[in-house]
């Protein structure tokens, strides 16, 4: 009687199938870290960070877990991490804690020893953010409005506005100090109107800032920052700026931030009816970012630049926005912004103040 084939070929599957699981099940648990405790516990699992003297640490058993680092026995992850210091400095390696009080770390054959109680937070290397990201595309946070107005009649009048503030903080992660902040704002507004006789007139507009930070302590830092601005109703062609200076954050918390500046620039500019022109300006100014309530929230910025080269002239530019949160990421918002020129050219106001209402939408971390 001959073999059966399928019989043969389930019977070899099977410890080639059971083969494979097991060598699964090795590659985990190898990759899997333990903490020892000092009184002879041991938790298997993986590690996500050290905060504030606590190792956060997912068990495989109990879940997540925070074990205070005085009462580790001993743990080694494998992997590379980053160790925070107190003024800001970094060290990377690989990572020993003995007795809860030590810790070494191991690069290129060099080991540094520090006192649990003197780091501030550690982290793997491979967390997005450790040692800042190298995509300038990642970790920004995004606030934008939407606002539009439609009318039809004897007359035909359309205005849109749009706006959006973006940051970018660097690293940003709990325990690690911000050193690099990146601002971004730009807006735009459409304003068309036609009269039945035929008349037509608009008052287009629109800007864009970028502003770079280096923040060398806690709270102060350094600066440079472009700009960029187009205004119809001004007959401002195009005025472009670059300037650098010194700020500090004086509110710095959960709810509130708030910095001033000071710093220098050069302006570029062209009006419709004068020949383009170059200055120099002096530049205070101030932005707040205030939570009034977990739905209600306030943004507002006000820079003033005081003519260098030119004595006398001087320019101001404010914005106030409140929102009101629909759900995390919809909210409902009201802004007003106001550009304000000592010597506006012939025929113009001084002063151009714009009232707008919408939608405005946020996301990112």
């Amino acid at each position: 009687m001959l073999p059966n084939p399928t019989f043969d070929r389930e019977a070899l599957m099977r410890p080639s199938f059971c083969l494979i699981l097991i060598m699964l099940s090795m590659a985990v648990a190898a990759r899997a870290e333990v903490v020892i405790l000092k009184n002879g516990d041991r938790l298997t699992g993986h590690w996500t960070s050290v905060i504030e003297g606590k190792v956060m640490f997912k068990s495989d058993v109990l879940g997540d877990v925070s074990i205070p680092i005085d009462q580790i026995g001993s743990f080694a992850p494998e992997e590379t991490v980053v160790v925070l210091l107190p003024k800001g400095q970094t060290v990377s390696g690989n990572l020993t804690v003995a007795d809860g009080a030590k810790l070494e770390v191991r690069n290129a054959g060099t080991t540094r020893t520090f006192a649990a109680a003197s780091v501030e937070a550690i982290y793997p290397e491979a967390v997005e953010g450790a040692q800042g990201s190298r995509m300038p595309w990642r970790n920004w946070r995004f606030n934008g409005n939407l606002g539009y107005s439609l009318l039809r009649g004897d007359r035909t009048a359309t205005t849109a506005s749009l706006g959006m503030d973006a940051v970018r903080r660097q690293p940003n992660l709990p325990g690690l100090r911000e050193r690099w902040r990146t601002n971004f704002s730009a807006s735009a507004l459409i304003a068309d109107t036609r009269e039945f006789t035929g008349v037509h007139t608009s008052a287009n507009a629109a800007a864009a800032t970028l502003r770079q930070d280096f923040l060398f302590t806690v709270n102060n830092f350094v600066f440079v920052l472009g700009q960029v601005e187009h205004n119809e109703a001004q007959s401002l062609d195009i005025r472009q700026t670059y300037g650098t200076g010194v700020g500090r954050d004086l509110i710095h918390n959960p709810r509130a931030v708030f910095s001033a500046l000071a710093g220098i620039t050069v302006v570029r500019e062209r009006f419709q009816t004068l020949e383009p022109r170059t200055s120099s300006e002096a530049l205070a100014g101030e932005k707040l970012s205030l939570k009034i309530t977990d739905r209600i929230g306030l943004d507002h910025q006000l820079n003033f630049y005081p003519g260098l080269s030119r004595a006398g002239e001087y320019r101001l530019d404010g914005s106030l926005l409140l929102s009101t949160h629909i759900v995390s990421w919809l909210s409902l918002t009201t802004g007003v912004t106001d550009h304000y020129l000592s010597q506006p050219l012939a025929g113009h106001h001084n002063n151009e103040t714009l009232l707008t209402t919408g939608v405005g939408f946020n996301f990112g971390k």
